[in-house]
């Protein structure tokens, strides 16, 4: 089974169905996988949009558009599989600058105040092999609590949901601090003459 898979059923047995699905996509011909190729989407994304996870954020220099919007100095194309933007520097490695996304033809653009921009992005592809198994609980509690509702129904249904919510909610954010330290951060030691100065 795929990974994908794996978090649809143990979604499954956490709102009691000891139903056993073997494919989401395309979708097998039960009422279970067809709820889940639904649901997990949705999951997913709310998860990768909550944190800049190591795994799924990249950095990529924008291609200008010819556009010109009121206010701004230039206008990008974002990347096709772009979710969220977390940073927008002029030069990859230079300073944050501010940013703007807006409608565009085809999709969202970035508008800055610069002719150049890099982007720090959290891709929106489905990389279910890459997730840590911190996030894989998470995002199992998540779809489960987003499938709750549908398959349990009634105020049972919506208590089970409610339930599954805040236990996704808990571990999201352990597996968010947990990512937060696969980088390096660099460390700043004021030396202790300093300390007296300020």
């Amino acid at each position: 089974m795929t990974p994908t898979v794996d978090v649809c059923n143990l979604a499954l047995s956490l709102v009691g169905q000891a139903a056993t699905i073997s494919s989401v996509d395309p979708p097998e011909g039960s009422v279970y996988a067809r709820l889940c190729a639904q649901m997990y989407p949705l999951a997913l994304g709310e998860l990768l949009e909550s944190h800049a996870w190591g795994f799924a954020t990249l950095t990529s220099d924008l291609a200008p558009l010819a556009e010109v919007r009121p206010g701004f100095v230039g206008v990008f194309a974002l990347p096709a599989d772009c979710l969220r933007v977390w940073q927008v520097r002029a030069v990859a490695g230079g300073e944050p600058i501010d940013y703007e996304r807006q409608a565009g033809a085809e999709g969202t653009v970035l508008c800055t105040q610069t002719s150049t921009a890099s982007v720090l992005y959290t891709r929106s592809t489905n990389i279910p092999q890459l997730l840590p198994p911190m996030l894989k609980l998470a995002l199992a509690h998540l779809l489960a609590a987003m499938v709750a509702g549908p398959i349990i129904k009634g105020d049972t249904g919506a208590a089970t949901a409610k339930s599954l919510r805040q236990i996704a909610q808990t571990l999201g954010t352990q597996a968010a601090a947990s990512d937060a330290t696969q980088k390096l951060e660099p460390l700043v030691v004021e030396p202790p003459w300093l300390k007296g100065r300020n």
